[in-house]
């Protein structure tokens, strides 16, 4: 009975982290217009309630804070990183580089 709830508390603990990396993709790269929508609705709501099972974990000193700080910091800043990496010009910039 022990080995399974090691297995079961092992689980539980990845599938979150895993759950917010996929909505993190899903919002990033999603371009039908309603799918987008429904990933950043699912995306809020996982971000707040992996800051409740963070807080948890590091209050009462569970081992996997560790998983659940750093997968609260991956979606925050996966939230905040500029959808492209290309630069966006503004009409100053376009007037110079075409003269």
């Amino acid at each position: 009975m022990g080995q399974w709830l090691q297995n079961v508390q092992f689980t539980v603990s990845w599938s979150l982290p895993l759950l917010a990396l996929i909505l993190v993709w899903l919002c990033r790269y999603s371009h039908d217009q309603v799918a987008k929508v429904v990933s950043e609705r699912l995306f809020y709501a996982v971000l707040l309630f992996l800051a409740g099972i963070t807080l948890r974990t590091v209050a009462v000193n569970d081992p996997a804070w560790l998983l659940h700080t750093t997968s609260l910091g991956v979606m925050v800043v996966g939230g905040i990183v500029p959808f492209t990496l290309e630069p966006q010009l503004d009409s100053s910039d376009e007037a110079m580089l075409s003269s």
